[in-house]
């Protein structure tokens, strides 16, 4: 039961349809009324993806709803985001989630309708009545490298849309992630997942030259550095030496956040139905396959 004491973070999706998909970290439930509010006690500084699809009623005539899509829930760890509430509506012309947050003064309303009991179940339920410990814990998990840092490399934030992304081959291998790019694509109706080239060298030469993350990255690459790579290919370490380069260019040398991306892009993929996180997923997993084991170890 939610009450006044209850720390943690709010989600708030105003306005959605009945016959509604909606899941909280991987848990999901259909919306049996039309005023449904949220999910609360959620845990903070921790990782939360809000899963949403309609079916509104226009749907259910021969469509199969909007697409799937999703809100990224992560504060950064300070005690002042203790308690947070992060709210939007559902919009009836999209069938999606309006990516613009709800004014503050509805927020301040809403949470504090909820802090103190006067909205509770079934309009707002406790993310602790939704999902058991042993839930809850694989979550953990499977999200543990998943950081603030990397969500801004992958261009994402607190509260923000996320829309699916589809794999092009014909995508600028270049990705932004500083503020000014993030506040420019904000009237974007959500942010498509994109991701950095991961080049795969090891076992035949001939597939790895054919596969469009290696020949992203090589074009990436200045005429010297893309002679040094190919060069390096002879050497039996070369898929170490190229790890330990990517570590640095797209990682800031922390093996946490590789293995947070590895993270990101499965959940993405299995929750948001995402084929680029797909590509990227098993392009950082068939690239890590190569990586010597004392290489590995040494960073355990």
């Amino acid at each position: 039961m939610i009450n006044e004491n209850s720390n943690g973070g709010i989600f708030a999706l105003l306005d959605s349809p009945i016959g509604s998909n909606i899941s909280i970290d991987g848990k999901s439930i259909v919306l049996k009324r039309d005023d449904f509010v949220g999910f609360a006690a959620l845990k903070s500084f921790a990782f939360h993806l809000i899963a949403f699809q309609a079916f509104p009623t226009s749907s259910h005539k021969g469509g199969c709803g909007s697409s799937r899509h999703g809100i990224v829930l992560l504060t950064q760890n300070d005690k002042n985001n203790d308690n947070w509430m992060v709210a939007h509506r559902y919009n009836p012309k999209t069938e999606e989630i309006d990516p613009s947050p709800i004014d503050r003064l509805t927020i301040m309303n809403l949470e504090s309708s909820i802090r103190s009991n006067h909205l509770g179940p079934p309009r707002v339920i406790c993310s602790n009545d939704l999902l058991s410990e042993t839930e809850m814990n694989d979550w953990q998990r499977s999200t543990t490298f998943i950081s603030v840092s990397l969500l801004q490399k992958r261009q994402m934030f607190h509260g923000c849309k996320i829309v699916p992304g589809a794999f092009r081959e014909d995508e600028d291998s270049k990705i932004t992630t500083n503020s000014e790019s993030l506040s420019r694509d904000h009237h974007v109706d959500g942010r498509e997942l994109h991701y950095p080239p991961i080049p795969i060298v090891g076992g035949n030469s001939n597939k790895w030259c054919k596969h469009n993350g290696t020949k992203k990255y090589l074009a990436s690459l200045n005429p010297s550095q893309r002679t040094d790579f190919l060069v390096s290919m002879q050497d039996n370490s070369s898929p170490t030496t190229l790890v330990d380069h990517i570590l640095d260019e797209y990682y800031d040398q922390r093996w946490e956040e590789l293995l947070g991306d590895v993270q990101l892009s499965y959940i993405m993929f299995m929750h948001l139905q995402c084929l680029s996180s797909l590509e990227h997923w098993r392009d950082l997993i068939a690239m890590l396959s190569f990586v010597q084991l004392d290489r590995l170890e040494s960073n355990a």
